[in-house]
């Protein structure tokens, strides 16, 4: 697949709707979907593998009065959201 991304050539077409030469949907178009899920997994692995080493280690601490607090918090978003200068 990198060998015919790096050795993709134009094809001669025209893609009608968005204007690139077909080349770029045989060629380039696959490796930039297998480098988007690449990425996508990687940052999947790294969220699960951070929750479980906090749940193992027991780090996860809630702060019951800040969680029983923040309805009241919320309460004062509308009135923030009325001073903001709308353009």
């Amino acid at each position: 697949m990198w060998v015919r991304w790096l050795y993709g050539t134009k094809v001669g077409t025209r893609d009608p709707y968005f204007n690139r030469d077909s080349g770029f949907c045989i060629f380039t178009l696959p490796a930039l979907t297998w480098l988007y899920h690449l990425l996508l997994l990687l940052t999947v692995l790294t969220v699960i593998v951070t929750v479980v080493i906090y749940a193992l280690r027991q780090s996860l601490h809630f702060n019951m009065d800040a969680i029983r607090k923040a309805p009241m918090a919320a309460s004062t978003f509308p009135a923030a959201a009325l001073a903001w200068p709308s353009s």
